[in-house]
């Protein structure tokens, strides 16, 4: 995850530098899609760690790769569709981005713009089956040091071609890059290194594969996929503040909250870490463990979540002006608290929603969820007038402090979990 910050430290000023604010702005929310365009999947990335898990803890090698291997077509093929359907959205709308672009931006800069974007979708979604791999066999340590290779090889790649001079399509052309270096890093830690490979072994397709794909559907298509729903759209930020303010107000919020999100990003490791072992407790019925580790980790993660938050409010305007320089737009006290607090409230729910996400407990989450999109909402469009383009960064502290904090409490006390 430090390597990842770094990248993205280095690599930001290169593209303001290079591609100006609104390059940077457009860029940003092509990015803020990604997630969005998820919604039809959620149910194979939460439904198939889950089923392969529980085929792991039972040392099921034939059942893991069943579910591996239809989880790999699943996502393979959705990426191809959702490549498709960017592709006819991004021609459709060209006249709306070049209208706003600096003069030197042509017709032919987002055409290659938008295929760089789309082969990088299809190679990501590709690499979604093997994140549940790690985590269904307990190897998100070895996962996330694989991950590695990817921010490395986009850092370097993207100066090589800035260097070049070559267009704004060299962002997501090097991200690319950076996913099939990592892909092929994968292939030979399956085959050669891990004691788990067995379980991972890409199966031709065949009607038992059908057979586990109903089973995700049935088991965890509608929970998950709303759960993914309002996950994400509660994310949505920089779209929003660009859709209602244009690229430069999208590319301003998504300067001053890059560190808070890499700082959440990082913390969310700690409960994303413990979600396969709370598959496998509750595969196996061991409600005891269950409750030690969450009581356990909730202080500990609990007071993680304080320093950094706190951290970010004592140094983050000057580290954001180091970092980008002098932009008036990011200076003032307050936006910076607001931003701590997000950093607070947002990592902290992530432990208990990390529980209940692994145990498929999602019933009274997406109702809270829900509530909490709706309040988001109505705040985002209250402080519009008064805080601009960081009023969803208020409307997250108001709502929480509000009483948001405590129902995700109400939740693990039903559940018996605290």
């Amino acid at each position: 995850m430090f390597v990842t910050m770094l990248a993205q430290l280095v690599t930001i000023p290169l593209y303001l530098g290079s591609y100006e604010k609104w390059g940077f702005g457009v860029i940003s929310m092509m990015l803020a899609v990604v997630p969005l365009m998820a919604l039809g999947i959620t149910w194979v990335s939460g439904g198939g760690m889950r089923l392969m898990g529980e085929a792991v803890a039972k040392n099921d090698i034939v059942g893991a790769r069943r579910i591996y291997s239809a989880s790999k077509y699943l996502f393979t093929l959705y990426g191809v569709v959702v490549a498709f359907i960017l592709a006819a959205i991004g021609i459709s709308f060209q006249d709306y981005w070049i209208d706003d672009a600096p003069n030197y931006y042509t017709r032919e800069d987002l055409h290659y713009l938008i295929i760089s974007f789309c082969v990088y979708i299809v190679v990501q979604y590709e690499f979604s089956s093997e994140l549940a791999a790690f985590a269904a066999t307990k190897k998100q340590h070895e996962g996330n040091i694989i991950q590695i290779i990817n921010p490395i090889v986009m850092a370097a790649a993207v100066y090589v071609m800035i260097l070049f001079g070559v267009g704004i399509q060299s962002v997501f052309i090097s991200m690319t890059l950076g996913y099939l270096v990592m892909r092929v890093c994968t292939h030979y830690y399956w085959r050669r290194v891990s004691t788990y490979g067995n379980y991972v072994v890409l199966l031709s397709p065949d009607r038992e594969q059908i057979e586990a794909t109903a089973d995700m559907l049935k088991d965890y298509a509608v929970s998950y996929s709303i759960y993914g729903v309002l996950l994400l759209f509660l994310f949505s930020d920089v779209i929003i503040v660009g859709y209602l303010m244009g690229a430069e107000a999208a590319a301003t919020l998504a300067l001053i909250w890059k560190i808070p999100n890499l700082l959440m990003q990082t913390l969310w490791r700690v409960p994303i870490y413990a979600e396969p072992y709370v598959i496998h407790m509750d595969a196996k019925g061991e409600m005891e463990k269950l409750r030690s580790l969450f009581k356990k980790g909730f202080f500990a993660y609990s007071l993680m979540c304080f320093i950094a938050a706190s951290v970010f409010y004592i140094i983050g305007e000057d580290v954001l002006q180091l970092w980008v320089g002098n932009i008036p737009d990011l200076k003032g006290d307050f936006k910076f608290l607001m931003c701590a607090g997000a950093i607070f409230f947002l990592s902290l729910s992530r432990w208990p929603i990390s529980f209940l996400y692994a145990m498929v407990k999602l019933r009274m989450l997406i109702k809270v969820m829900a509530v909490e999109l709706l309040v988001k909402v109505f705040f985002v469009i209250f402080f519009y007038n008064y805080h601009g383009f960081i009023s969803p960064i208020v409307a997250i502290n108001v709502e929480y402090i509000l009483g948001l904090a405590l129902a995700y409490y109400f939740i693990i006390k039903r559940e018996r979990l605290a």
